[in-house]
């Protein structure tokens, strides 16, 4: 019985024993996986998850400037032609003696004080041209400067005319007085100008008409 007795707290003591030993290798391994750090695998997993992360960030966020640039762009685009149709527009209203109209090229005496005399000091003429991929702009025989840049290569820009009393659209007019069939420069009443403009992917496009207020 003493025996039996001994035995059986013999065998729960081993069981104990073993236990703690179990218990203290775990702790031992937690804490030298600590030490150890990350394996090379689940470095490899953080790695790929963070490529992830980043390179949907990455590309919000390149869509969302491109999409900037491109509204920027359009708005450079539209103010440029907007602000050089409203100075055609105004001076053509001007014009008192047109001196060549062609389809890439106007040329007229402009009279500022709307008084019937173009030679009056101040006033002179002014020619709107295209020379490559800009509409130049020169008066009194100046130098030209650009007022529109960034001409589209395959329709860059055209003027078109309107006799008096006509509704037949004309890109030449003839230089002489009694042009018979074809358009007269001396009858011209409305200039209108068709312009595309280009710049990386976005293109736009305008036209405008003016009336010559003072032939």
């Amino acid at each position: 019985m003493w025996s039996s007795r001994a035995t059986g707290r013999t065998f729960e003591s081993f069981g104990t024993a073993q236990g703690a030993t179990l218990s203290g290798r775990r702790r031992v391994n937690r804490a030298e996986r600590a030490e150890r750090g990350f394996s090379i695998i689940e470095l490899m997993v953080v790695l790929t998850l963070l490529s992830f992360f980043f390179g949907a960030v990455y590309d919000t966020v390149i869509v969302g400037l491109r999409s900037v640039g491109s509204a920027d762009t359009r708005e450079d685009l539209r103010m440029q032609l907007t602000r050089a149709l409203d100075r055609f527009t105004r001076e053509v209203r001007m014009a008192r003696n047109v001196t060549f109209a062609q389809d890439q090229q106007f040329q007229f005496d402009a009279d500022f004080n709307a008084d019937g005399n173009s030679t009056d000091p101040g006033e002179a003429t002014i020619n709107y041209q295209v020379s490559g991929t800009h509409l130049n702009r020169s008066q009194g025989g100046g130098s030209p400067v650009a007022v529109i840049s960034n001409l589209s290569i395959s329709s860059p820009l055209d003027f078109n005319y309107y006799e008096q009393g006509s509704t037949t659209e004309s890109a030449t007019c003839d230089s002489t007085s009694s042009c018979g069939s074809n358009c007269c420069r001396s009858e011209v009443r409305v200039v209108v100008i068709t312009t595309t403009v280009t710049r990386g992917n976005e293109t736009i496009s305008m036209t405008s008409s003016a009336f010559l207020g003072n032939m």
